[in-house]
Order: structure tokens, then C-alpha cells, then sequence
């Protein structure tokens, strides 16, 4: 399309060139001949027309056509005269080689209707034909005309191109919208994955949290109950501790007395005896020093007895813990069988 547009412009200009060199121009159904009919190629120029009668030539044309695209036609006037009923009209060059004039809304310049110092032509026109009609012969101006081409990008032969151009940005623009509306939607639901899982993990530790402590709770609570249970064993004085021992044991002794023969009863004899001499000299087994008539004990159900500081300690360095006795392994908590089947017969 570019080039075919292109081919057809220089075919114009070079027809419309060939005619200006060859043929008279005819303007308003008025001939003017070659000889009186000037080409101005120059982007700038002053056109002088002092005595324009005095060749014969009634009427002059100047046809200003550089061969660019024009955006606008700047012309000073410095000096006009004009006598009786001769005329400055000023015509566009349309693309079929006619005329058109671009005063048609107004009158022709004249002496009653003066050419004003600065005129602007800025309509769409590559090419301006000046005509001056002057049958009185004594018409006369002097001008200066100024041509500005239009930009290399607005160029009618370039439109396709600049066309082709803004709708591949567009298509860019809408590609990268849409890439970057994906891309936050994305990211966006990974956000609110994140956030769900975070929202969860923090439900779920909550409730390890209450768990827990819930939990040590209980073993707070069961705890103080071994705690008190401990501090409730009978804690009595050594010497009181071995006269109700002693008791106890002559006691079964004589219960027992029609049940046994006189063997065994020596052998109780001598037990107790070594019964009495280890008692005489037991210790306690924690801090290894021997007991003393007015120290306190405290007595387990085992019936293993330790000083009541030694085994208080040990119980408190075992917290949390299944207590037991430090000799047997016992637990001091647990019920002995024998008072269990004591309290079941009764």
C-alpha cells in the first residue's frame, strides 16, 4: 500500500510539473500564458510584481510548489497597491490538477479589500497558485512566503505503518495487563493459603497449648496429693519408734507361743537378739549417720524408717516421679497387703 501510494504521488508530480512547463495555465475560465506564469520550487521566496502591465500580461500566476507535504504557508506582505478593479486571489492545487480557490468565503484581495501584513494558509495544501489580475496595468505588491512541511511522521504514506505500530502497543499493553492480573490473582490465592495454614497452625498449637496445660495441671493436682500424702506418713521420735517396735514383737512372740516349738523359739530368741543389736546400732541409710533417741523419723509402710529431713528431701528430688522407698523400692503410697486383707476380713 505504501509504495503504491507512493508511486502515484511522483506520477502526480511529475505530471502536474510537466504541465507547468509546457502548458498555459487557466484560471476562472482565463488563460494565462506560460510567459506569464512562474514556478516557485524553494521552501522560501519573495515574489516581487512591480508594473505588472508592462509585458502585456494582464494577469500573473506564481505557482509555489516545493514537492514536500505542507502543513501551513506563512506570507508578509511589505508593500501592496492596487488600482481600479484588479485583483489578488489566491487557489489550492487539488490532487486532479483543478484549482480551488481559498478565498470563495470572501472577496479577492483588492484596493478595497487590502492585503493584510501576515497571512496564514494552513489548509490541507501542498500547492498555492497566486494569481494576479491586473487589467489596468499599474497593480503592484511585493511578498514573502514561508513554507513548514509537515512532520515526518504524519505523513499520509506512513498512516498504515503508525497504524500497524499503536495497535501492536496495544496488543503489548493488553498482553502485559492480562500477564500481570494472573499473576496477582496467583499470588493472591497463595496469600490466602499462606494465610489459612498459618491460620490453622496457630489453632492447632493453641490447642496443644491447652492440652498441655491441662495437663500439667492434673500432674500439679496429683502431685500436692503425693505431696500431702507423704507429709501425712507418722513421723515419731527414734526411742518412742523402738519401744513400740520391741512391743509389737514380744507381743507376737507370745501370740504365737502354743504354735511353735521350742526351736523355733530359740531361733526367734536369737533373731531378735540380732534384731535389738542391729536397731542398737542402725543408721540412716541416706546420710549415713546413726540415730539418736530424740531425732524424729518418719516411718513408711514398709516399715522402713529414715530420718524425716533425709527422706523428705529425697521425696522433693524426685517430683513428678513414682516415689519409692530407698531400701525395698516400695511405694510408700501403694496400700500394704497386709493391712488390705486385714481391712477386707474386718
Amino acid at each position: 500500500t505504501f509504495l503504491r501510494r507512493l508511486k502515484r504521488s511522483a506520477a502526480m508530480w511529475c505530471a502536474l510539473l510537466s504541465a507547468l512547463g509546457s502548458a498555459a495555465l487557466v484560471v476562472n475560465e482565463q488563460t494565462i500564458p506560460p510567459a506569464c506564469a512562474f514556478t516557485l520550487s524553494s521552501m522560501s521566496a519573495t515574489i516581487n510584481a512591480q508594473a505588472a502591465g508592462a509585458d502585456g500580461c494582464e494577469a500573473r500566476a506564481w505557482r509555489i510548489a516545493p514537492g514536500k507535504s505542507l502543513d501551513r504557508i506563512q506570507f508578509n506582505t511589505s508593500q501592496s497597491y492596487f488600482e481600479g478593479t484588479d485583483t489578488l486571489d489566491f487557489f489550492a492545487v487539488e490532487s486532479d490538477g483543478q484549482l480551488r480557490s481559498l478565498t470563495q468565503h470572501s472577496q479577492p484581495f483588492s484596493a478595497s479589500n487590502p492585503i493584510p501584513p501576515v497571512l496564514w494558509l494552513t489548509q490541507a495544501t501542498d500547492e498555492v497558485v497566486l494569481v494576479l489580475d491586473a487589467p489596468s496595468g499599474g497593480s503592484s505588491f511585493i511578498m514573502h512566503y514561508s513554507c513548514t512541511a509537515v512532520s515526518g511522521f504524519l505523513l499520509p504514506e506512513l498512516l498504515d505503518l503508525w497504524l500497524a505500530i499503536a495497535a501492536l502497543i496495544f496488543c503489548i499493553c493488553c498482553s502485559v495487563t492480562l500477564w500481570m492480573w494472573c499473576l496477582r490473582r496467583r499470588y493472591q490465592r497463595r496469600t490466602r493459603a499462606t494465610e489459612s495454614m498459618l491460620v490453622l497452625h496457630s489453632e492447632l498449637m493453641r490447642r496443644r497449648a491447652e492440652a498441655r496445660g491441662e495437663l500439667f495441671a492434673e500432674e500439679q493436682e496429683a502431685e500436692r496429693a503425693r505431696t500431702s500424702s507423704l507429709s501425712a506418713l507418722p513421723a515419731v521420735a527414734y526411742l518412742e519408734h523402738r519401744s513400740s517396735s520391741q512391743r509389737l514383737s514380744m507381743v507376737s512372740y507370745h501370740s504365737q507361743d502354743e504354735l511353735v516349738t521350742a526351736e523355733q523359739r530359740a531361733g526367734d530368741s536369737a533373731e531378735e537378739g540380732e534384731r535389738r543389736t542391729s536397731e542398737e546400732e542402725a543408721e540412716c541409710c541416706l546420710c549415713m549417720e546413726g540415730y539418736r533417741d530424740e531425732d524424729m523419723v518418719r516411718v513408711l509402710p514398709c516399715d522402713h524408717y529414715f530420718h524425716r529431713e533425709c527422706i523428705d528431701k529425697w521425696f522433693d528430688s524426685t517430683q513428678f516421679q513414682t516415689r519409692s522407698c530407698p531400701l525395698c523400692k516400695r511405694d510408700p503410697l501403694a496400700a500394704k497387703p497386709a493391712a488390705a486383707a486385714a481391712a477386707a476380713a474386718a
